[in-house]
């Protein structure tokens, strides 16, 4: 994985994401950041002014600062991460939405999650299917931004903003003439079609409104003419 980040391809998204994230971070305040995925030894988040950073891999072993737990499993209380940043985790899970569930519960109320995906509706998208097999990250699942805003807000979360980035051409170590020219333009005719996505979003939790007594106390007298066994029975259900 690290080392197709160094190639021409992840480093240039790498750069895409990080000037995204940079508009974005210095906004989100809290105690607490985490990082799930991205390369180790790439820094994805020097612009937020949260001063406890961590990161967590399933399978570094080489880097003390790293917390080593599964992506679906994590080891935070509920309610105790203010933001938390999913980089290209998603793609090679099994059940990602356990992944997004276990981030909704840890994050505090209004917390802010933002993931970053491959687009499969990119040139990068269709350059996977001839690229199939074990290399990273061809090998993986790439999700449809919708399908993955679908499985947010069922959990809870209230979709911020979305974007795509990295509109650079996939020729690798091919030059072309103005690339940044190229890039806006095809920008600007396909905005969403990037080769990576972002989304932002936030947590949101419903307060339940208890039900007053009195309330109660009226739902029973409005059946007055049941039994005074029936009555008790269904106060007691209640």
């Amino acid at each position: 994985m690290v080392s197709w980040y160094h190639k021409h391809f992840g480093r240039t998204l790498l750069n895409a994401e990080r000037k995204f994230l940079d508009k974005i971070m210095p906004k989100l305040f809290g105690y607490y950041l985490v990082q799930l995925g991205g390369p180790s030894d790439y820094y994805f988040l020097p612009s937020s002014p949260i001063v406890n950073k961590l990161r967590v891999d399933p399978n570094d072993l080489a880097h003390a600062d790293f917390i080593r737990a599964d992506f679906d499993a994590l080891p935070f209380l509920s309610d105790s991460i203010y933001v938390m940043v999913i980089s290209h985790v998603l793609e090679f899970e099994r059940n990602p939405k356990a992944v997004l569930a276990e981030s909704y519960h840890a994050l505090v109320p209004e917390g802010h999650l933002i993931v970053l995906g491959f687009n499969p509706f990119s040139l990068y998208g269709l350059l996977k299917f001839f690229k199939r097999g074990k290399e990273f990250p061809w090998h993986g699942r790439f999700l449809r931004m919708g399908k993955v805003c679908n499985w947010l807000k069922s959990l809870g979360f209230e979709i911020v903003a979305r974007s795509t980035c990295c509109f650079d051409l996939p020729l690798g170590s091919y030059c072309l003439p103005n690339p940044s020219i190229i890039e806006k333009i095809l920008h600007f005719l396909f905005p969403y079609c990037g080769a990576g996505y972002i989304l932002v979003c936030k947590k949101k939790v419903v307060t339940l409104t208890p039900v007053k007594a009195r309330l109660l106390h009226k739902r029973l007298a409005f059946k007055s003419t049941m039994s005074n066994v029936s009555c008790r029975e269904r106060y007691e259900e209640n």
